[in-house]
């Protein structure tokens, strides 16, 4: 919520070390819920890393692991996939 507000009044700096924080706290059992409300307020460079979070976790992952992480999200691992 943070980083949504930070995001919306334009404060740059705070956005950023959201954004930092979230990117360092993705799990494999917070990923989900992390990806799908980075989906929910449009941020693509939380998408992104999501994305990239699941493509250097992949040998960890379950298909439990995934049942909440949106689709779109799921499409971005498999670009990122097709280009290593």
């Amino acid at each position: 919520d943070l980083y949504e507000l930070s995001d919306k009044w334009m404060i740059k700096d705070l956005s950023k070390r959201c954004k930092e924080f979230i990117g360092k706290s993705f799990t494999l059992e917070n990923i989900g819920k992390i990806a799908k409300r980075a989906e929910e307020i449009g941020s693509e460079e939380l998408c992104d890393a999501a994305a990239g979070f699941l493509v250097r976790s992949m040998k960890g992952i379950e298909e439990k692991d995934l049942k909440e992480v949106p689709h779109s999200i799921l499409a971005r691992m498999i670009f990122k996939l097709k280009k290593n």
